[in-house]
């Protein structure tokens, strides 16, 4: 995340129970919904509702500082090449 931030010059927000998110898919896609012990993985709807909101809200926060940093660098001049 850190490249990302450096990239779009803003601070992104903790996200690791995203990151486990995305560990929990590949399991559920590549293994057959299994961990690597081989346990099955249980989920439910309200676990996918509500990492649709966790999604949304880390989306919407990015959207927001991008918006900051596009308007600030609207204000400046254009640089002579």
């Amino acid at each position: 995340m850190r490249l990302y931030g450096n990239v779009l010059h803003l601070k992104f927000p903790d996200i690791d129970s995203l990151n486990r998110a995305v560990e929990m898919r590949h399991d559920l896609v590549h293994r057959n919904g299994k961990t690597r012990d081989g346990e099955v993985i249980p989920i439910d709807k309200d676990q996918v509702l509500s990492l649709v909101d966790e999604v949304e809200e880390f989306v919407g926060h990015i959207d927001c500082k991008l918006q900051t940093v596009a308007t600030s660098r609207s204000d400046k001049p254009p640089h002579d090449d």
